[in-house]
């Protein structure tokens, strides 16, 4: 035991005796390999960092910083082969068989009908596919003689001459055709562009850096007083510097071809103006992206587009390019491996500092790819647009705050209309149009905009293609039918507008929608600005059915009830429901006070019409034993607005169960109804008595007596268009939007049964 110890002992002394020995001989080999082979072999590599700064280059300054002791030559030659080498070169980088699109998506600028940038919620990354990103430009001064921002898109605005090239675009017409429909360039405007004295600047200090690394050589390897020969060669230096040369060269045409590739164009504006990006929910290449408004860092006068090159010319520069670049590279990286071997250590520190020095640099210079854009998260379950307009038109300061983090979209609405309300003739809407221009019909404005730019129609488009066919068939009934004597106003008239009531920010002010003539009696109607007024309204509403506790046999096992005010529950107006709107369907007769209060979860009693008429005579003893009462809570109330009259405080209203944007769109034919009354002297069409409701109507009931009920064809052709365009379900419905303006405006026509039917109502 004791002999083994001393001899672990003594051996463990000649091993320390004879390491400092061993590493003193070979120190120096093992530093000079070291130090000789990492700068040159490092310089094949940093693949990520390479494309990272290709994919951004657009100037020939770019190309000098990047080939200024570069870094990652194998990558700038694999991607110069891959975006425009021939295919015999392709094969050779194992690239034979790989789409344009997959070179485009990881080392080109531009973007296509192929390529896009989408946010993910975290950066922004590209991905292969085509989905719905609008690109809108905001310009907050006045741009159209109307006051008030705009919303533009990039093609419209150089239609309307805001944009111009600064250098007129040169190409043939396929690459305009791809231009239209390519995806928007974010990952080039989220931020303003480097400043062309910052590029200038290391540029300078790549040629100085590069240069001045061979010059340090030299003198270390020439000069009669250092001379650190070592074991050089003679021809050590002359390799080196020509292969550094040689790199430099062909990494500049290798960057240049990657360039080549695409063809950017900056389009430059006397306003200043912000720019946003607009990201619909979907599924690219899949994965899942969500909905999201981006917004450009501050305001600028400047917009980058770069899509890909389709000229022949370009394509031929490219070849050229590639291949000279890639031979050049290979050919100056071998020599300069050769020449570094060959001379002093020093010589590959000296590379290896300037190489780190540039790397960093070019990191310096793309730094704001890690910055984090202001991101706004559109709601999924509404249309985005109208959150994103409601702040715009109250509040755009919060999207370009100075704050740089993600910011979240405010649920609330603060643009609502105002229900019940009291409705405007022709006359005053007329005027609500004329009056100075308003934050709400701005705001209108706005949304129009915003779904002009991005394309996007919004849920509430089939609703607004039922009311935009209602419209223009009423209109052109109205002018066309000889049942009716119209103002000479209106008959002239090339433009007709109605208007609503809307509360912005808690001030209540008045939006006009449009009608316009395009033929004696044809009309065209302002689709867009009816979806805008539509999906605004909904989107402050919540879309929760709100759960109704009896069973409603006639409406469903649980309807979204509304309630429609149809006038107040006088004798006269009673009288006229009586006799115009059939007797089916649930009426409730409801206190002024609640209406008013409260319009939202109003309960009602409801009945049928005739049972209902039979309480307010006061016979609820004699005809309404047995009879049906729905105990029903009504989640909106819509409808004129309610008014204590002769001594009644009470209204008479309409229970029906209808979605919420139909909901809305009924309330606008509503408004537009009580306008259009205005335009009429005189109803001459036939008036006749009838006790049955058509084949296909709301049912009627059994106690309806011949004569006890009048139609009149203008009446009975209004309600079919209605009936027919969807936007109500039934005839009962329609006649309960068609009659109470009429009845308000004393303008219903007097029917064979006038005089039985006055004396009725007297009796009572």
């Amino acid at each position: 035991m004791g002999s083994t110890t001393s001899t672990l002992r003594a051996s463990t002394i000649i091993l320390l005796a004879l390491t400092p020995q061993a590493l003193a001989a070979d120190g120096a080999d093992f530093s000079n390999n070291l130090f000789s082979d990492l700068a040159p072999v490092l310089a094949l590599f940093g693949e990520q960092v390479s494309k990272q700064f290709l994919s951004q280059s657009l100037t020939w300054l770019e190309d000098v910083i990047f080939a200024m002791a570069p870094l990652g030559i194998v990558t700038a030659i694999v991607s110069a082969v891959r975006v425009g080498g021939p295919n015999w070169l392709k094969a050779i980088v194992g690239r034979a068989r790989e789409s344009r699109a997959v070179a485009e998506v990881e080392l080109m600028s531009s973007t296509s009908h192929e390529v896009c940038e989408l946010w993910n919620g975290e950066a922004i990354v590209r991905v292969m596919g085509s989905p719905e990103v609008a690109e809108i430009l905001y310009f907050e001064d006045e741009t159209d003689g109307q006051g008030g921002p705009r919303f533009l898109t990039l093609e419209a605005a150089k239609v309307a001459g805001i944009l111009e090239n600064v250098e007129e675009l040169k190409s043939d017409p396929n690459l305009q055709g791809d231009a239209s429909i390519s995806a928007p360039n974010i990952s080039l405007n989220i931020c303003e562009a480097n400043e062309q004295g910052e590029l200038w600047l290391f540029a300078i200090l790549g040629i100085v850096l590069q240069f001045g690394c061979l010059i340090f050589i030299g003198i270390t390897r020439y000069h009669p007083t250092i001379n650190w020969k070592d074991q050089n060669s003679e021809y050590a230096y002359p390799l080196m510097a020509s292969g550094t040369l040689l790199v430099v060269m062909g990494m500049m045409a290798c960057s240049r071809a990657v360039q080549a590739s695409s063809e950017e164009d900056i389009w430059v504006s006397k306003r200043s103006f912000r720019i946003l990006w607009v990201q619909k929910s979907s599924r690219v290449n899949d994965q899942h992206f969500g909905s999201y408004a981006l917004f450009g860092d501050g305001e600028r006068k400047k917009l980058i587009t770069s899509r890909r090159a389709y000229k022949y010319s370009s394509r031929n520069l490219l070849r050229t390019l590639s291949i000279v670049g890639s031979f050049v590279c290979i050919a100056g990286f071998v020599t300069q491996f050769v020449g570094l071997r060959a001379l002093h250590w020093s010589a590959s520190v000296a590379q290896l500092v300037v190489t780190l020095a540039m790397t960093a640099a070019r990191t310096w210079i793309r730094r704001k790819m890690s910055e984090r854009p202001r991101a706004m998260t559109l709601p999924v379950d509404k249309d985005g647009l109208d959150g994103l307009t409601l702040t715009f038109g109250t509040s755009p300061d919060k999207l370009w705050g100075a704050e740089n983090s993600s910011i979240r979209q405010n649920s609330n609405s603060n643009w609502e209309v105002i229900t019940p309300h009291k409705y405007l003739g022709y006359e005053d809407a007329q005027e609500a149009h004329n009056a100075p221009y308003k934050d709400a019909q701005n705001i209108i404005r706005m949304r129009m905009e915003l779904e002009h730019s991005t394309s996007w129609k919004g849920s509430s488009h089939s609703f607004v293609q039922e009311l935009d066919a209602c419209l223009r068939s009423l209109l052109a009934c109205l002018m066309g039918s000889k049942d009716i004597t119209l103002v000479d106003s209106f008959e002239r008239s090339e433009v007709f507008r109605w208007a609503m009531p809307v509360k912005v920010d808690r001030v209540v002010q008045c939006i006009t929608m449009t009608a316009e003539k395009s033929y004696p009696s044809t009309w065209i109607v302002n689709a867009s600005e009816l979806r805008a007024v539509i999906s605004l309204w909904c989107y402050g509403e919540n879309p929760s059915r709100i759960k109704n506790p009896y069973r409603l046999p006639c409406l469903g096992d649980d309807p979204r009830a509304v309630l429609r005010v149809l006038g107040p529950a006088t004798h006269r107006f009673i009288r006229d429901c009586e006799r115009w709107v059939d007797r089916g369907g649930l009426f409730a007769v409801v206190e002024n006070g609640k209406l008013r209060g409260n319009t939202n979860q109003v309960r009602v009693t409801a009945q049928v019409l005739s049972e209902t008429i039979a309480r307010m005579r006061g016979h609820t003893d004699d005809t309404t034993g047995g009879v049906d009462m729905y105990f029903i809570l009504c989640d909106h109330v819509l409808g004129t607005e309610p008014v204590d009259s002769d001594g009644c405080n009470n209204s008479l209203t309409l229970v029906s169960t209808v979605p919420l944007r139909q909901m809305c769109a009924q309330e606008i034919l509503s408004s537009f109804l009580w306008a259009i009354v205005g335009t009429v002297l005189s109803i001459n069409g036939d008036t006749q008595s009838r006790s049955a409701t058509p084949l296909g109507d709301h049912e009627s009931m059994n106690d309806e007596r011949p004569g006890s009920k009048l139609e009149n064809s203008f009446f009975r052709e209004l309600a079919a268009i209605i009936t027919n365009s969807g936007v109500t379900s039934n005839i009962q419905d329609a006649y309960a939007l068609i009659i109470p303006p009429f009845a308000a405006a004393g303008k219903l026509p007097r029917g064979p049964s006038s005089e039985l039917a006055q004396d009725e109502i007297e009796s009572i």
